[in-house]
């Protein structure tokens, strides 16, 4: 576990960046369900957008436009302070909604700007656009995705379909977009509380950062269970992917698990998925599983899955 000041240091290093309304959108899911100890900072072309905003930082974009598209350029008031705002960062979270053009010229500045820092991981969470959508749309969002692979370490591709499907309980578009910024919350929480929270098994920075990145789309999901049967059950309903491609638990080189729980969890419930998980990986695979204790849960476990292949 963290020392007191190493665990200060860590955890002043890890920011999200929601990028364009979307983005924002799912920073303020973050920031209300109480993602502690990460750095949140919302950037858009819009200065009405913002404005409602509850990130601490916040960032306005001078972005050079032809014809309306992003030129790949931020002016360099703006650039500077997106160099600021990331500098000296561990871990950096981007968040967008790859259907708006000018969204996906920024991310992929922003993730530059990170990289050439030296910022030590990059992880990308992106949403793509609905199945119905104008074909051509869709195979430029796709075309952006690929090259945003590029420029990360890790990158999470949740499909608008899914979004909305999980969200089809709901009774009105807010609840639609309520639900959809939860599944955003949780891809940022799983990874962000591996390192922020203390633990009952001991996991830190390295572990993401050794398991984490992968060639292919990571394979993200959420499981939440209650009953005799809670923990597999929670683990299987994990192996639902939310994401779009990615990879199986089969040929994963690296698993990353978040089990959550009350009090009331116990050794064997780990033990339970640990077996799990073995008895389904290459023996080779790297497999880090994190315990955190949250008592909100009451009688359920919820698990978060990340499967990466390099």
């Amino acid at each position: 576990m963290f020392e007191s000041d190493d665990f200060e240091e860590k955890i002043s290093a890890i920011k999200v960046v929601g990028i364009g309304s979307a983005g924002i959108r799912a920073l303020e899911s973050m920031i209300k369900e109480s993602i502690y100890r990460v750095g949140f900072i919302a950037v858009n072309t819009d200065a009405e957008a913002l404005k409602n905003s509850s990130a601490p930082k916040k960032i306005q974009l001078a972005v050079k436009a032809t014809k309306g598209s992003v030129t790949g350029e931020i002016c360099q008031p703006s650039l500077k302070e997106v160099e600021d705002s990331l500098k000296d960062a561990d871990l950096v979270i981007l968040v967008a909604e790859m259907v708006c053009e000018t969204d996906t010229g920024v991310i992929k500045i922003i993730a530059d700007v990170a990289r050439n820092l030296g910022s030590g991981m990059i992880v990308g969470i992106v949403t793509l656009p609905f199945s119905h959508e104008d074909k051509n749309h869709i195979e430029i969002a796709e075309a952006e995705i690929l090259a945003l692979s590029s420029m990360v370490d890790s990158l999470i591709v949740i499909p608008n379909d899914i979004l909305a499907s999980e969200g089809s309980s709901a009774t009105d578009l807010n609840g639609e977009i309520k639900a959809s910024n939860a599944i955003l919350t949780d891809a940022v929480r799983g990874i962000t509380e591996l390192i922020t929270s203390y633990g009952l098994m001991d996991f830190g920075y390295d572990d993401v950062k050794v398991v984490l990145p992968s060639e292919y789309p990571v394979t993200f999901g959420v499981g939440e269970a209650s009953g005799s049967e809670r923990a597999l059950e929670a683990f299987k309903k994990a192996l639902h992917p939310l994401s779009y491609g990615g990879v199986e638990i089969a040929k994963a080189t690296g698993v990353l698990v978040n089990i959550t729980g009350s009090s009331d969890m116990n050794m064997n419930e780990y033990n339970v998925i640990n077996n799990y998980i073995h008895s389904k990986v290459h023996e080779d695979s790297n497999v880090k599983i994190c315990v955190v204790r949250d008592d909100d849960l009451a009688a359920n476990i919820k698990v978060t899955v990340y499967l990466s292949k390099r």
